[in-house]
């Protein structure tokens, strides 16, 4: 193991892609540890930053066609349980309704990448398709920390346990097959520290059994830029033709279409209410909306930070719909600017909005009951003090507080 030194050990964060939700807090993790002065580096398909803090050309990962003899071999080892689990996995993507299916493997030249070899600690994140699990924690004899994003990691196939449920009758044995491939896999890590932004999450993970036994468990929440994410008039409104005292709430999602997070049950409910009510709403959607539900303006697909809180600012609430989640990073930038969390109470959005002071918990899922929750929280919306909901949000999410939490996380896994 490589020498501390007054910066700390040297800290790998691996992520399959620094976007998305997962992707995004990974990276913010990241620049939050380097902005302090930790010695950190990031490695993904999207963006490989070494522990200098240069951004690299990464070649090592890159994928070659493969010459005929390779090719021949490919198809011979196509009689062996890889290659099998892979076309199963194949034919499952395209017949089920699920939001994502994974498969266990990844490129194994992951495991000499010189990153990984110079780290001290690997800290994983959302990896799925980025690492190898039969050979990677074989191969990579060093401590490392696991930051849960969602479900996968202790499923097979799937990501959240409502796709598992939907489609279970089609993966058969194949489901129990991955889970398998997973856990073996990871029964060979040296050390394990198990981390999840929500307790919800935590809980499932540590009950699952499929983490090596003398694995260590952790709930460390996501952290958000304080310094962007922050109260400030916003121009939105006016720019968009709404008055200071129209109701206005907001939804944002990657993507409109993921059936989890809930679009389709906040339009219905929205056309329950007896109010007007415009509803900001962000993220790709392929399909035009029920216009009719309420005053829909969709803004698009936003990345810019300024524009986001701008959004958050203009909106009275933010409508967190989702099925199954576990600590949104959309709730947290909300909080952070000041503007109160309408949510069903699942996961990490019951952990933090159990305070009415910070918004609205529903309890069941339907149109009819999210309605009510959104009808009794503009009642009382203008009771809710901005300062008070970004207090909550600097005392739990600011990176200060992320950072101080690893740091000691690490200092636990090198003292073993």
């Amino acid at each position: 193991m490589g020498a501390t030194g007054k910066k700390g050990p040297k800290v790998l964060h691996l992520s399959t892609t620094a976007r998305g939700g997962a992707g995004i807090a990974a990276f913010r993790l990241y620049e939050a540890q380097r902005a302090r002065g930790h010695q950190v580096a990031f490695l993904s398909k999207t963006i490989a930053i070494d522990f200098e803090g240069t951004e690299l050309v990464d070649h090592s990962l890159s994928y070659k066609r493969p010459g005929p003899w390779k090719r021949a071999m490919i198809k011979i080892n196509r009689l062996f349980t890889r290659n099998k689990v892979l076309s199963h996995i194949r034919d499952i993507q395209e017949s089920t309704q699920a939001e994502m299916v994974s498969s266990p493997y990844g490129p194994k030249a992951m495991n000499t990448h010189p990153l990984v070899i110079s780290a001290d600690i690997i800290h994983l994140h959302w990896v799925s398709g980025w690492i190898d699990y039969p050979s990677f924690f074989k191969e990579v004899r060093k401590p490392m920390v696991w930051t849960l994003h969602d479900a996968n990691p202790f499923m097979g196939l799937f990501h959240y346990p409502m796709d598992l449920e939907i489609n279970r009758s089609l993966v058969n044995s194949l489901e129990d097959q991955v889970k398998e491939i997973k856990k073996g896999g990871m029964a060979l890590s040296n050390q394990l520290t198990i981390t999840a932004p929500s307790k919800w999450l935590l809980n499932q993970a540590r009950e699952s059994g499929q983490f090596p036994k003398g694995s260590s468990f952790l709930c460390v929440p996501n952290s958000v830029d304080t310094n962007n994410f922050r109260p400030s008039k916003s121009t939105l409104r006016s720019r968009l033709g709404l008055t200071e005292e129209e109701e206005v709430v907001m939804y944002i999602a990657g993507s409109q279409n993921i059936r989890r997070k809930g679009l389709d049950l906040l339009l219905k409910a929205l056309a329950l209410l007896d109010r007007d009510i415009s509803i900001l709403t962000i993220g790709k959607s392929d399909r035009p909306m029920d216009a009719t539900a309420a005053n829909v303006i969709n803004l698009g697909f936003i990345t810019d930070a300024g524009q986001l809180v701008e959004a958050y600012n203009a909106a009275d609430a933010l409508i967190l719909p989702s099925l199954e989640d576990n600590l949104p990073n959309t709730m947290l930038e909300s909080l952070a600017c000041g503007t109160p969390v309408v949510a069903f109470d699942r996961g990490g959005m019951k952990e933090h909005l159990s305070d009415p002071d910070r918004g609205q918990l529903v309890s069941d899922q339907t149109p009819e009951a999210l309605a009510i929750g959104i009808e009794k929280f503009m009642d009382r919306r203008r009771q809710l003090q901005v300062n008070k909901i970004r207090d909550y949000a600097l005392k739990h999410f600011s990176p200060d507080v992320q950072v101080a939490a690893y740091k000691e996380t690490y200092e636990e896994l090198l003292k073993d």
